[in-house]
């Protein structure tokens, strides 16, 4: 295994904003083998939204067209039906597995499964969960979703209206959704997210999975009442929404992804799951609120704060560092197109569209900020092609990927402690080809730091990465950083008009 280690006085990337320069104006930056002094007054960055589209109308329809297009497959219902597709016997068991993975322990816990159908999910969660209520609206489905679960004590069955449903407060510990929220308008989402938020218990999870922007299946189908949407237009009605209202609960995303059985056998990244947890409102804003520093961190990655950035400094393939920062040090990384590569902390995804396009990688981005992968999957959205591209939210410490599958993994910033390090190291071994090669760049400090260049090189020869090399970016980044500096000074009145006071 190979790597390059390449380190900046503050911590942007081949991607996006991660964090400013600390408090106090000073930074060490220990890059190579030299020790450079950055001094930087503090900047005030002018903010304010610049709306991207919002979700799209949905088309006419009621449930009662779904409930008819959903009868025409009730006579013999099977795999092939339920997934709509011929190739479902292939696609079954590895779905099945892959979705239960991405769920949270559910052992001991009841569970609420809308749209059940045929009963696929309802007996392998019903194997370990305390009980299973499972409801469909098409009365043949739930027959055969008891004739293919009659060995499982613990599985309630109710033919129904997943609109139409009443539980008392907090009866379940978990809601699982099957490609259901995409037969539904968005008023009708709106509504079950606020019932979802009663029958859960405290700190409960909604899982659901949806077909994004196209059909998963095969089937040829007539008046298909379906809605195709983006992932970032669920995000915004199941997540954004949730922080500018009343209520006393909302939900958090946990985590975000597409299904890896449909990429590797269909080519499809638009099969995403979500892992929702109900908080109490504003609670995961408290917690960073006493750190000053963390709290600053949060506010750089808000979607308000991404879009004013992208207003002040542009949005080519990176907005600080530039195309010339990727081609430069890319081009090292891969001597063939095609690779599969892995970007950690990717922020709104400007590398990865860039890569993509310019060495037909397969890239999967991820970040743990919801904000910036809802720009990055608006972006995709936008671009008339079919990019090989899955942008995924979630915590890249605690990420999980196949073994061996990777030629290149590339790592924005993601700062944290020589321990988590050196297990965050050590995963990324596993996900990498045998020769495969790791990027990635980290503002440093000086020789008695924890943060050293010694102890970067001394964790990584522990994690097995050999041919190690590091290189100096610090005056690139601080002739970039006075460029957007001057561009910002000559068109301060144009962008006046884009701020308020409280920005």
């Amino acid at each position: 295994m190979t790597v390059d280690l390449w380190c900046s006085p503050v911590i942007f990337g081949l991607t996006d904003l991660r964090l400013p320069i600390p408090y106090g104006g000073a930074v060490h930056l220990f890059v190579c083998m030299y020790v450079c002094i950055l001094s930087s007054s503090k900047q005030e960055l002018a903010k304010k939204l610049i709306g991207l589209s919002k979700p799209q109308a949905d088309q006419s329809g009621t449930r009662q067209e779904m409930k008819s297009f959903w009868s025409g497959f009730k006579k013999d219902p099977s795999v092939k039906e339920m997934l709509l597709d011929t190739d479902a016997s292939k696609m079954d068991a590895e779905e099945l597995s892959e979705v239960l993975s991405l769920l949270p322990e559910w052992k001991g816990k009841r569970i609420l499964e809308l749209g059940g159908g045929i009963g696929r999910y309802a007996g392998a969660l019903a194997k370990q969960a305390e009980h299973v209520t499972t409801v469909d609206f098409i009365a043949e489905f739930i027959e055969r979703s008891k004739e293919n679960n009659k060995n499982h004590g613990n599985i309630e069955y109710r033919v129904g209206d997943a609109m139409n449903l009443s539980f008392p407060e907090k009866s379940f510990d978990i809601v699982f959704s099957n490609a259901l929220l995409m037969y539904l308008p968005i008023q009708d989402i709106e509504t079950l997210k606020k019932r979802l938020l009663i029958w859960l218990k405290d700190d409960g999870y909604f899982f659901f999975r949806e077909s994004c922007h196209r059909p998963s299946g095969n089937f040829s189908l007539q008046n298909n009442p379906t809605y195709y949407r983006g992932p970032h237009e669920y995000h915004d009605i199941l997540w954004s929404s949730s922080r500018n209202g009343n209520e006393k609960w909302e939900f958090r995303v946990i985590n975000a992804r597409s299904l890896q059985c449909y990429v590797k056998e269909k080519g499809n990244r638009n099969i995403i799951c979500w892992l929702l947890r109900k908080c109490k409102q504003g609670s995961w804003i408290e917690k960073v609120s006493a750190d000053p520093m963390e709290s600053l961190k949060q506010k750089l990655k808000s979607k308000k704060t991404i879009l004013q950035l992208v207003k002040l400094l542009g949005d080519n393939c990176a907005t600080i560092l530039g195309c010339h920062f990727n081609k430069k040090h890319f081009e090292k990384l891969t001597d063939q197109t095609g690779q599969k590569v892995l970007d950690l902390a990717c922020g709104t995804g400007s590398a990865d569209l860039y890569i993509e396009e310019h060495y037909a990688a397969d890239v999967v981005g991820v970040d743990s900020s919801c904000d910036m992968i809802e720009v990055a999957w608006e972006k995709k959205s936008q671009l008339e092609r079919d990019i090989k591209i899955c942008f995924e939210i979630g915590d890249v410490i605690k990420s999980a990927y196949p073994t061996e599958y990777f030629d290149v993994v590339y790592c924005g910033q993601e700062r944290m402690g020589v321990q988590k390090k050196q297990s965050f190291l050590n995963n990324i071994m596993i996900w990498l080809k045998p020769g495969g090669k790791l990027f990635f760049y980290e503002f440093c400090g000086g020789k008695s730091s924890e943060d050293s260049e010694e102890n970067y090189l001394q964790i990584l020869k522990s994690a097995g990465f050999t041919e190690l090399s590091t290189g100096n970016e610090s005056q690139y980044l601080i002739d970039k950083l006075a460029g957007a500096k001057r561009g910002i000074t000559e068109k301060k009145r144009t962008y006046e008009r884009y701020f308020t006071e409280e920005d």
